[in-house]
C-alpha cells in the first residue's frame, strides 16, 4: 500500500537490478538521515497481453523471455534489500515493483510514497534488457518536485555495488550564477549540510570572454585593459553575491566558505568536483550580461564529473523573482531534515 509511513528521511532508488544501477544505493545510504527509509523501485516493462512483447511484435518465445527477465529482475532487487538490512544502523528497506514508463513510474511513486530525494544512476543494463537511464534521469530531474541525485556509475566495479560500505561524503558544492534560480540550490545543499555535518562550498565561475564576445561579435578582438576591468568587476560582484548567499548559512551554524573562479563554467567545475564532494544546484540559471546557462553545465557535470550531481527542479516564476526575494523554488525543493 502505498502512502506516507513512519518518519524520518525517505530516499527512492530506482533500480533495474543490474551492477549499474546499484552504484546509486551507497549515495542513497550517503544522504539518509538515521532512521531513514530506503524504496528501492523495480519498474518493469508495460507490454501489450494482446501482441506479446515490448516490440508489440509476435515472437516465438519472446513473452517467456521477457517473463524470465523480470523474475531475475525481482530476485536480484530483493537479494540486494536483503544485503541492506542486515548489520548495525542499517536503514529500513522496502522494495516497490511497479509497471510502466520508468520515470512516469519513478514520478509516480516518489509523491505517491512522500519521498525526500530520488537517487539513481545515469546508466543500468539489467535482466530487463538495458534501461535508459540518462534519458530517466533526464526526464525524472526536469518534473521532480523533489531533488535528484544522479550517480555516474563506475563500469568497473564490483558487481556487488549494493553490498559495499556507505561512501564517505566529505564536501558539499554549490554552484551559483547570482541568479534566483541557480541560489534555489542553497536551501536544499544547507539542509543536507546540516544532516550530514559537512562544509559547504559556494562557487561562482566568471568568464569575462564570454561577457564580452556577444557585446564586441565572436571573434572581435579586445584589449587587455578591457578584459581586466571586466574581470575585476565581475569578480567583485561576485564576490558580494557569494557572501549575500552563505550568509543565512552561516546564521544557521554551517561551514561555508566561498570562491570566485576564472573560465569556462562546466570545465572548471568538472576539475573542482572531486569524488568525495556533492555537487548541488538547479538545473538551470542565468545572470547578467556573462550568463551562463545552469542546465549545460549540470548536463556536463552529470555526463562527465567524479562527483554525483543533486538536481533541483528550478521553477519558471523564479526567474522574474527580484534579487534577494525567495523564489518558488526554494519553497518546493526540500530534503527532510
Amino acid at each position: 500500500m502505498e502512502g506516507s509511513q513512519g518518519s524520518g528521511c525517505r530516499v527512492l532508488v530506482p533500480l533495474d537490478g543490474s551492477p549499474l544501477a546499484a552504484q546509486a544505493i551507497p549515495y542513497a545510504r550517503a544522504v539518509a538521515a538515521p532512521g531513514a527509509e530506503l524504496l528501492l523501485l523495480l519498474v518493469l516493462p508495460d507490454r501489450d497481453p494482446s501482441r506479446g512483447g515490448l516490440t508489440g511484435q509476435v515472437v516465438f518465445g519472446e513473452e517467456d523471455v521477457l517473463r524470465a527477465g523480470e523474475e531475475e529482475a525481482r530476485r536480484l532487487v530483493e537479494e540486494t534489500a536483503t544485503r541492506l538490512r542486515t548489520g548495525s544502523g542499517a536503514p529500513r528497506v522496502e522494495v516497490v515493483v511497479s509497471v510502466g514508463d520508468p520515470a512516469a513510474e519513478v514520478l509516480r511513486v516518489a509523491a505517491a510514497r512522500s519521498a525526500d530525494v530520488v537517487v539513481l544512476a545515469s546508466r543500468g543494463r539489467g535482466a530487463l534488457g538495458r534501461w535508459a537511464f540518462g534519458s530517466v534521469a533526464d526526464r525524472v530531474a526536469r518534473a521532480s518536485p523533489v531533488p535528484v541525485m544522479v550517480v555516474r556509475p563506475d563500469d568497473d566495479a564490483a558487481a556487488t555495488a549494493a553490498a559495499a560500505p556507505a561512501v564517505e561524503l566529505r564536501r558539499l558544492i554549490v554552484p551559483l550564477d547570482g541568479s534566483d534560480r541557480a541560489a534555489g540550490a542553497v536551501p536544499v545543499a544547507g539542509r543536507l549540510a546540516g544532516r550530514l555535518r559537512l562544509p559547504i562550498l559556494l562557487v561562482t565561475v566568471v568568464d569575462p570572454a564570454r561577457a564580452v564576445s556577444p557585446l564586441l561579435g565572436y571573434g572581435a578582438p579586445f584589449g587587455d585593459a578591457l578584459y581586466d576591468d571586466l574581470r575585476a568587476e565581475m569578480r567583485s560582484a561576485a564576490t558580494e553575491a557569494l557572501e549575500a548567499a552563505a550568509e543565512p548559512l552561516r546564521r544557521a551554524g554551517l561551514a561555508v566558505t566561498h570562491r570566485v573562479l576564472d573560465g569556462p563554467p562546466a570545465a572548471i567545475l568538472l576539475d573542482l568536483a572531486d569524488p568525495g564532494d556533492l555537487v548541488v544546484l538547479t538545473s538551470h540559471g542565468r545572470s547578467g550580461v556573462g550568463r551562463w546557462l545552469l542546465g549545460s553545465v549540470a548536463e556536463k557535470l552529470v555526463r562527465q564529473g567524479r562527483a554525483p550531481v543533486v538536481l533541483v527542479r528550478s521553477a519558471p516564476e523564479a526567474a522574474s523573482t527580484p534579487s534577494g526575494g525567495r523564489p518558488a523554488a526554494r519553497d518546493r525543493a526540500r530534503v527532510a531534515e
